[in-house]
């Protein structure tokens, strides 16, 4: 039902709360200037040509709208509590984004995304979210405002606080502590200024090391070593392969000792266990206390009991000859023609005396040294390309007879199984529980399908040197190291030796330069046959892997600088529980809507027309509305026609 409406008042039914406000009045509070009577106009717009505002009228509105709000409260605030779920969710995943890649590298995702990106998204939809929440809120909480005497500017400044930080503070402001719940709704809308700066300093990023995941690290090792050469000499021997020559020499002369090259392109690879390889050991004993004086005291002789070698009366100063056994190796006697009291004078005020090994003191020396097979022990790494290589343990007891050939071979006792160990022990093996290697009985078959007297125990674990080797080598030391060097000259006299030089080092030596010297060797001619691929049994070298780390950006996740989303987030569920508590729970059923921030309620119930009709109507900016409402005082209240805001008392 409906009325037309008349310039000098204005009468609705019901559906119009404010029916008793006159036309002009309604065209003057919704422009803000005074009323133009030079126009026509039916009161929703300018009038139609040919038509009479007089006989226009207004839509039919809805009866009685000062009812109470229907619905429950999900239907009146279900925009909020999906906005809620999405804060929720923006949160969650910016979380779930980040923490999976603390400390790792930084992740290729398609498109060029980065962490950083994703983040600023998450925190743009967490603050879109957590405002529309808290804006909704403040627009609510107005109504309860007003529920006493308020200023009617106040209805300006609760509006403002929902719109930005500026209007928040105002609004924090102006309540001060009489609004507590409306200034915590401020405080977060404030708050969310310094959210995309202090998201953007979660994550920062640094060098790191990665595993690479395409290929591996490897370092040459075998389970067999030989430096047969291809040219047979006899029955069960061979030369000694060129390389292998190669190998002595380097080992020999020069200080720095040799060394595996493993793969690592990145020059950083970690090889995290040890891990075991057949190879050389030296074994050096000094018989310094075995030395013999015989001769007169002008030519005195230096002679070992049992040897071949002699200083020959003096003559000359350094001798190596072959030594004797199973494996390849030199003895060598050192002399400076010392007779028996100054022999003796020397052993007195040498440092150790006879059995401290210092040759040049002592003017005289004995020692024996010999290569032999062995299996070793190690753990490596490798460090912006410095590779290191350290032997854990070894065993040079391979020896075994078998069939009558003889046999050389060891077991790793930490390679094989329980299983294996059983096996072991049935064929009575016995070992104590700290041994790390068992020798093991072979035949002379090598790496064929004879080699392993069983298939219970498996190849890997067992390492192996070459009788042929050994007889090949004890012949190429035969030759290589025989000589001699006079005593004063080092270069001259009968038999001179080249690799003697580099073992005497113009007397400047004893006996652990010598041992080095040999440790140097056999590490040499280690590195050789594990390194060798040609002519060594198939199966034999199986490479040690390892993990190849590459430098990379890594994600540093600096968790403190999510702590300002943690406590908007909290304040935000927090504001938004104790709003629905206090617009629900009121008795004033004229709270209980779902106006919110919309601008179209405070049109539809303005103010009363007794109070408006103390308002200047012609104020012509801001500043004067602001200065007006600053002394009138209103309050939420209903009447026959309609709820609205009438002007109230203290």
């Amino acid at each position: 039902m409906s009325r037309n409406l008349r310039p000098e008042s204005m009468e609705v039914n019901h559906s119009v709360p404010s029916s008793d406000i006159a036309r002009d009045e309604v065209s003057r509070l919704s422009s803000g200037v005074a009323e133009d009577t030079s126009k026509n106009y039916d009161g929703y717009g300018d009038q139609p040509p040919g038509g009479d505002y007089d006989t226009k009228e207004p839509p039919e509105m809805p009866e009685d709208v000062s009812k109470p709000q229907s619905g429950t409260v999900l239907s009146r605030w279900w925009p909020e509590f999906v906005a809620c779920a999405i804060a929720v969710a923006a949160f969650c995943a910016l979380i779930g984004t980040v923490y999976p890649y603390q400390g790792q590298p930084l992740p290729r995702w398609p498109y060029g995304l980065g962490i950083n990106t994703l983040i600023s998204i998450y925190t743009v939809i967490f603050e879109m979210a957590a405002v529309m929440v808290v804006s909704s809120g403040l627009g609510q909480l107005k109504f309860l405002w007003f529920q006493s005497s308020r200023k009617l500017s106040d209805l300006g400044t609760f509006d403002q606080g929902g719109r930005g930080a500026w209007g928040a503070l105002l609004l924090i402001w102006r309540l001060r502590t009489r609004y507590a719940l409306a200034s915590i709704g401020s405080l977060v809308i404030v708050l969310g200024i310094f959210l995309s700066p202090f998201s953007q300093q979660l994550v920062k990023y640094d060098s790191c090391i990665d595993t690479d995941t395409s290929t591996k690290a490897t370092i040459p090792r075998t389970n067999f070593v030989s430096s047969v050469g291809t040219n047979h000499l006899s029955a069960a021997m061979a030369d000694v392969d060129q390389p292998a020559q190669a190998a002595i020499n380097t080992g020999l002369f020069d200080n720095v000792p040799a060394a595996v090259t493993p793969f690592c392109p990145s020059g950083n690879c970690t090889f995290p266990s040890q891990y075991a390889s057949a190879g050389y050991c030296r074994v050096c004993e000094d018989y310094t206390d075995r030395t013999v004086l015989t001769g007169n005291m002008t030519k005195p002789n230096v002679t070992v009991k049992d040897w071949s070698i002699s200083s020959n009366g003096s003559s000359y100063a350094f001798v190596l000859g072959s030594a004797t056994g199973p494996y390849p190796g030199i003895r060598m006697l050192f002399s400076t023609g010392q007779n028996e009291t100054a022999r003796q004078k020397s052993i007195d005020e040498c440092e150790g005396g006879i059995t401290g090994g210092n040759w040049t003191c002592l003017g005289f020396g004995a020692a024996e040294c010999s290569i032999r097979p062995c299996a070793l022990r190690y753990n490596a790494s490798l460090v912006e390309g410095v590779f290191t290589e350290n032997i854990t343990s070894f065993t040079t007891d391979m020896r075994y007879t078998y069939i009558g050939a003889v046999g050389i071979s060891a077991v790793d006792l930490n390679c094989t199984t329980t299983a294996e160990k059983d096996y072991l022990r049935s064929k009575n093996y016995t070992w104590d529980d700290s041994a790390d290697w068992l020798p093991y009985n072979m035949s002379n078959q090598i790496f064929t399908t004879a080699y392993n007297e069983s298939d219970k125990l498996r190849d890997e674990c067992i390492y192996q040197g070459n009788t042929q080797d050994l007889r090949s080598l004890t012949s190429f030391f035969t030759q290589y190291f025989n000589g001699n060097l006079a005593y004063g000259v080092m270069a001259t006299g009968t038999g001179n030796t080249i690799p003697g030089r580099a073992i005497y080092n113009m007397a400047k030596f004893n006996f652990t330069y010598l041992d080095t010297k040999f440790q140097n060797l056999a590490t040499s001619m280690t590195v050789y046959a594990r390194s060798r691929t040609d002519t060594i049994p198939e199966g034999a070298t199986v490479l040690f892997e390892g993990e190849i780390d590459t430098w990379r950006t890594c994600v540093v996740v600096r968790w403190p600088w999510i702590t300002l989303q943690a406590v908007i987030f909290f304040l935000m569920v927090f504001f938004f529980s104790l709003t629905l508590l206090a617009v629900e729970g009121t008795d004033n059923d004229t709270i209980k809507h779902d106006f919110k921030t919309s601008v179209l309620p405070l049109l539809f119930h303005g103010l009363h027309s007794d109070t408006l009709e103390s308002v200047e109507h012609d104020a012509p900016n801001m500043a004067r509305i602001q200065q007006h409402s600053e002394h009138i005082r209103v309050k939420v209240a209903r009447r026959r026609t309609g709820w609205g805001f009438e002007e109230a008392n203290i």
